[in-house]
């Protein structure tokens, strides 16, 4: 999870958002992305105007989501090996699935469709450029 002030991907521009990028490894399962989703949309990283640290689904504010099967690597040697990754099509299939939750989460709650909060994500198996800025050391790694 990644806290930020504003992201630019090619062609999205989000304020006070949430950067999830995440991995598949052959472990995954379907049913388990609803405990994910709810579990980083509820993660307290953002302040408020109070400075009281809230979700991004009390903030509210938009969601990018990173498919990056470079976390899913282990090095060996002076290498890098992704033989835990998923394969590609079910990756692509459980990624999916993930953003639709997503998507369905943020559009269940009032406060998130009264302010039009966005999810954004990026395509599976491609590169993704982004640039991000943030105000402090906000990289999180939540491990399921």
């Amino acid at each position: 999870c990644q806290k930020c002030l504003r992201v630019y991907q090619r062609w999205s521009y989000l304020i006070q958002c949430i950067l999830l990028c995440g991995c598949c490894l052959t472990i995954s399962y379907t049913n388990f992305y609803l405990f994910a989703v709810n579990v980083l949309l509820n993660v307290k990283l953002s302040e408020d105007e109070n400075g009281q640290y809230v979700s991004v689904l009390d903030l509210p504010g938009d969601v990018l989501i990173i498919p990056q099967a470079t976390l899913g690597g282990k090095l060996k040697g002076r290498k890098m090996q992704y033989h835990a990754n998923i394969e590609k099509e079910k990756g692509m299939e459980l990624y999916s699935q993930f953003v639709t939750l997503c998507e369905k989460e943020l559009a269940a709650n009032a406060k998130c469709m009264e302010a039009g909060v966005l999810v954004k994500h990026g395509t599976y198996g491609n590169r993704q450029v982004l640039k991000l800025d943030t105000n402090g050391p906000y990289t999180h790694l939540v491990e399921f």
